[in-house]
């Protein structure tokens, strides 16, 4: 079985002005509003219906966050998430199968690396996270809350939020191996 791709060229030349490229969705054109998209409510089942998304080196800048939505079997390897306006990577609701491997996550006012709402089997490892200065947000760096099973954590390292490091509620599973996160001494 073959897994599907999408392969695509840029055969015109974009504006002097433009810095970055992306497919969105946006209601206005304006940059505040626009939201890209790559998968929603994929499917993995024993009928041959296979959804599988792997990002490589994305490096994404000033950005409010970056969405995963019920998403089964994904992979982010060596990205960076630079300068964040709310979080980093947030996984939510009932995403399974995924991993985030190698990569920094700098700026994010609430949480860098997020699990909720059933999420289960993900694992984030070999990443530097660095919240902004002062957070206002939810004051935390890692995070698993509302049912979740089967998080993993390891070899995480940088600043934490100046609340909270770590915060699981209602979940079950999660682990947490060589995570070293100095506490912000900006409040």
């Amino acid at each position: 079985m073959s897994i599907p791709q999408i392969t695509f060229t840029v055969n015109d030349q974009p504006p002097i002005w433009a810095k970055y490229f992306a497919w969105v969705r946006t209601t206005n054109l304006t940059f505040l509003q626009s939201t890209g998209v790559v998968s929603f409510g994929t499917l993995k089942d024993n009928n041959s219906q296979y959804a599988y998304i792997n990002i490589t080196n994305l490096y994404a800048e000033k950005c409010d966050r970056i969405a995963i939505i019920n998403v089964d079997t994904i992979n982010f390897t060596d990205c960076v998430l630079e300068d964040f306006w709310t979080r980093g990577y947030n996984f939510s609701p009932t995403c399974t199968n995924f991993n985030v491997r190698g990569g920094k996550v700098t700026g994010a006012d609430a949480t860098q690396l997020a699990t909720a709402y059933a999420c289960k089997n993900g694992s984030f490892s070999n990443i530097e996270v660095y919240p902004k200065e002062r957070a206002v947000g939810e004051k935390t760096s890692l995070k698993a809350y509302n049912g979740c099973e089967d998080i993993t954590f390891s070899n995480i390292s940088g600043l934490a939020n100046n609340e909270m490091g770590c915060y699981v509620h209602s979940s079950k599973n999660i682990t947490f191996n060589n995570v070293k996160l100095k506490r912000s001494t900006i409040t």
